[in-house]
């Protein structure tokens, strides 16, 4: 019991060290939005993020997973 116990914490804690991978996405929105009203909030599970689209009405947004 005890050495199924620690191997399932084992693997559970490989698993999450190598589960960081990168996302990287660009959202585009249609010319008739008014971007200056639009904003985009997004959370990685450590900070809250806020954006709003550039002046070509794109946005990226990009970081670890």
């Amino acid at each position: 019991m005890k050495l199924t116990f620690s191997l399932t914490i084992l693997i559970l804690c490989m698993g999450r060290c190598l589960s960081q991978k990168n996302f990287s996405i660009t959202l585009h929105f249609p010319s008739q939005l008014e971007r200056e009203k639009l904003t985009v909030w997004y959370d990685d599970g450590k900070d809250s993020y806020r954006k709003n689209p550039d002046s070509t009405n794109t946005m990226h947004i990009s970081g670890p997973f």
